[in-house]
């Protein structure tokens, strides 16, 4: 299968390119923190849209192409099927679900930023079919599995683009998807718009696909680990049970989380992070009052060196790593009774440079 959800956007923009580009909404007057709840909120919204094309792309076994019919139309039939069950312009007529063409439309403007019109449908059997007296397209029910996306960070870039990062599981398998979001050209024509953006880029990273199984001692009892290899933009890359273990990006590094399985508590925290000269100092410094100490090299080669203080019932231990050309300091923590901490130290020892 490939695994990567490339640029769609080249092959209409060129013929329906509007003469101003669409920005994003600008937010600078509203203050930091309501700013970032603002974003936060518009990358959720868009969460539908990734998905259907991320799972198109899975199901078809290539990259995403807004120029194929089959593809458009794949993705637009996922999309209309998870959201449009409920709108009222919508019904579920003899087991198949009817979208006004107008409805069809929006979907289209938010899943294709060089969207400018519906292409023809796929000749042959398909799951979606227009029908004429309706002016609308039937969307039958279509046997995907199940998928979750889950926003990560997004980003506002100079031109006022969007850069999403979301983490995104189907079939078992976890993907790390990156979006690049623009202002969506028609909201002006909708008169209840549910996206605020527009696609223009959406692309299944291969940083999670590479997976394997191995027998680990968890909880002190050795257990069957799935695992997949998240490669970081700091230049390392490490192994992480991505069933127990939730990953996320941000501007001060990568968060590696445990979680409770039951009560979904957060457990055990692993933060990785570039290190300066400043940083590497103060590390090292630390050892002079540190309750423990301890020091390894890795089988990449990396050193490693920690230390280890535990105040209020909660336990910090900070890494230094180094070798390679590579300088990360990495902080875990774990509360009083919280669990994960033999996965995220396994997951720090797989280090290797990226």
């Amino acid at each position: 299968m490939r695994r990567l959800l490339a640029v769609w956007m080249a092959l209409l923009f060129a013929l329906c390119a509007p003469s101003v580009q669409a920005q994003a909404p600008d937010t600078r007057t509203e203050a930091p923190d309501a700013q970032a709840e603002a974003l936060d909120a518009d990358v959720a919204a868009m969460s539908p849209v990734l998905e259907a094309l991320a799972c198109a792309s899975l199901m078809l076994e290539r990259d995403g192409d807004a120029g194929d019919p089959a593809f458009f139309w794949t993705a637009l039939g996922l999309l209309a099927e998870r959201t449009c069950a409920d709108d009222p312009l919508c019904a579920l007529v003899d087991g198949e679900l009817r979208v006004p063409r107008q409805k069809m439309q929006e979907l289209a403007s938010a899943a294709f930023s060089a969207y400018s019109d519906l292409l023809p449908l796929p000749a042959g059997d398909f799951f979606v079919r227009y029908d004429e007296a309706w002016d609308a397209y039937f969307v039958a029910p279509l046997d995907a599995d199940g998928a979750a996306v889950e926003p990560v960070i997004g980003r506002v870039q100079p031109n006022g683009t969007i850069d999403a990062e979301l983490a995104f599981r189907a079939g078992g398998t976890s993907y790390a998807l990156r979006a690049v979001l623009t202002g969506n050209r028609y909201l002006d024509g909708i008169a209840d718009p549910a996206y605020p953006y527009a696609v223009a880029m959406a692309e299944l990273q291969p940083d999670v696909e590479q997976r394997r199984t191995r027998e680990a001692v968890v909880g002190g009892t050795v257990q069957t680990v799935d695992e997949a290899r998240f490669v970081s933009t700091c230049g390392y890359a490490l192994w992480f049970d991505d069933s127990r273990l939730t990953r996320a990006t941000g501007e001060d590094g990568d968060r590696f989380r445990c979680l409770d399985p039951e009560t979904g508590a957060p457990g055990a925290e692993l933060t990785i992070a570039p290190a300066d000269a400043a940083r590497e100092t103060e590390l090292l410094g630390r050892a002079m009052d540190a309750a423990q100490t301890g020091e390894a090299v890795l089988d990449s080669g990396l050193r490693c060196r920690w230390t280890e203080t535990s105040a209020g019932g909660r336990t910090v231990r900070r890494y230094l790593i180094q070798g390679c050309g590579l300088s990360l300091e990495a902080t875990l923590t774990q509360p009083a009774g919280a669990e994960g901490a033999d996965l995220l130290v396994d997951a720090l020892l797989s280090m290797e440079p990226a």
